[in-house]
């Protein structure tokens, strides 16, 4: 019996599904409950160094297009105690730049934030973020009105050229 055929057969106390002939035959319907339970329970993130999570973050952002599965992961980064600073400053930069191609703007700015006031000892990261917080809490009233639109709503006319 190999290791695979000990793990099924352990879900079940049933001696008969330690056959192998009962255990993988396909039409046997008590096979598929084993096999779901065995599938819900393993976690590919979990045990995962910060490292790892820090790559299938960055995989599920920028080749799946996934953001919220990245930014969940990224988080997991961000929030392990042990995780050097280093890892730490990276999560909260990529969980930024998915805010922000996402179109998320406030959390963006606010991760970002948390980035450049906690860890100012990560220059090199610090340095790439610092840019895009600046234009971030650039505030300009102006590009929240449109043309031919003065205070309080009233319609202006255009200027002269």
């Amino acid at each position: 019996m190999n290791a695979d055929e000990k793990i099924i057969g352990n879900l079940y106390s049933e001696p008969s599904l330690m056959d192998e002939k009962t255990l993988w035959k396909k039409s046997e319907p008590s096979y598929w409950p084993a096999l779901a339970a065995l599938a819900t329970t393993c976690n590919p993130a979990h045990g995962a160094t910060t490292s790892e999570l820090l790559q299938q973050g960055l995989y599920a952002e920028e080749v799946e297009g996934k953001l919220i599965r990245a930014i969940k992961t990224y988080d997991q980064v961000i929030k392990n105690g042990s995780a050097p600073p280093n890892q730490v400053a990276q999560a909260l930069y990529r969980e930024g730049m998915c805010y922000l191609e996402a179109q998320r703007r406030a959390s963006a700015r606010m991760v970002l934030e948390k980035l450049v006031a906690g860890y100012p000892a990560q220059t090199e990261i610090v340095e790439k973020a610092r840019p895009i917080l600046d234009e971030l809490t650039d505030f300009d009233p102006a590009k929240l009105m449109r043309p031919g639109i003065g205070v309080c709503g009233v319609r202006q006319p255009w200027p002269a050229d």
